[in-house]
């Protein structure tokens, strides 16, 4: 350690702006971090406790960008609720145990973060919907690509959340399902627009189980991303009848009774299997015309295999 601190002392610096430990052990008395804006620190206590993290961070007021490497923390103990103040930073990276995460973050107090990217292993219990914001207002993208899910809010200010995790198809713990635990107990009453992209197939119930968490949708765009890299074959098609049940566009009590516009995107349709929900889509689209308890809705194909104009004119859905 003696050795470590006599190479880092030659560094010290009050105009430093950006500081990566890794591999070393410098005694937090040793360095100056009040002029930091960047810091990327591995903790490596496998039973962290929250002084450690108050005297590693009380000082940090003007980081704009934080990277937390906490894979070896294994418990977080703390006897008082922390509020480390971090009024500038921005940018929040963390990877580790998800249960970890969530009382890290929680014990800072950055109202400016913008953008939260975590790596970690999910697990039903872990309350990583901390890290959204509460009352979301505006346009919500959320896009799925295994292992991948990533979150963009637009209001009342920008907030974007990466998560990162090791996806297990068809069970518990598929894509799908954490991201509705994600969202957990939330009900985003001010997004109005909806834009969700997906590289894979979901089984009928997911959207119905998403859309519960926007009840007041005005537009609602769905896109399919295929995976091409590395195969020869053509990717298999995302059919257009598969994402959506149609009821919720016909009752009165559906998360999508407010909405407008419903945007299908590089979907595909086959016939004959999908001739019955063309026509049942365009029944919806009518019915909704005389309910005064429904909005009126036009629906667009956007860069769907299958789709001609002649074959919307023929199932009532060619819209002007």
């Amino acid at each position: 350690v003696d050795a470590e601190v006599y190479v880092f002392s030659k560094f010290r610096s009050d105009h430093l702006r950006e500081i990566y430990f890794d591999g070393v052990v410098i005694p937090r008395d040793h360095y100056t971090v009040a002029s930091l804006t960047h810091l990327a620190v591995p903790l490596t206590s496998a039973n962290m406790v929250s002084e450690e993290l108050e005297s590693t961070f009380s000082g940090c007021v003007h980081l704009v960008s934080l990277s937390l490497y906490l894979q070896k923390v294994r418990t977080f103990t703390t006897k008082k609720k922390l509020s480390i103040p971090l009024p500038k930073l921005r940018q929040l990276s963390m990877k580790g145990n998800s249960h970890i995460l969530s009382l890290v973050y929680g014990s800072f107090d950055a109202p400016s973060v913008e953008e939260v990217d975590l790596e970690t292993e999910y697990s039903h219990s872990d309350p990583v919907g901390l890290f959204l914001p509460s009352q979301p207002v505006g346009c919500l993208d959320i896009t799925v690509d295994e292992p991948n899910i990533h979150l963009n809010f637009t209001g009342p200010k920008h907030f974007s959340l990466s998560l990162t995790s090791l996806f297990m198809k068809g069970n518990a713990l598929s894509e799908y399902n954490v991201l509705t635990r994600l969202l957990g107990s939330h009900r985003c009453k001010q997004i109005i627009s909806l834009d969700f992209t997906t590289s894979s197939h979901f089984d009928s119930t997911f959207m119905h189980r998403l859309l519960v968490h926007v009840p007041a949708l005005t537009s609602l765009r769905i896109t399919f991303v295929s995976d091409t890299s590395g195969q020869d074959a053509e990717p298999p098609a995302l059919l257009v009848k598969d994402v959506i049940d149609l009821d919720l566009l016909r009752s009165p009590t559906s998360p999508l009774r407010c909405l407008r516009t419903l945007i299908f995107r590089n979907l595909a349709v086959v016939l004959p299997q999908s001739s019955k929900f063309l026509l049942d889509l365009s029944n919806a689209v009518e019915w909704r015309r005389v309910r005064p308890e429904l909005a009126s809705l036009v629906v667009k194909f956007e860069d769907c295999r299958g789709v001609t104009d002649a074959l919307l004119e023929v199932c009532g859905l060619k819209f002007e």
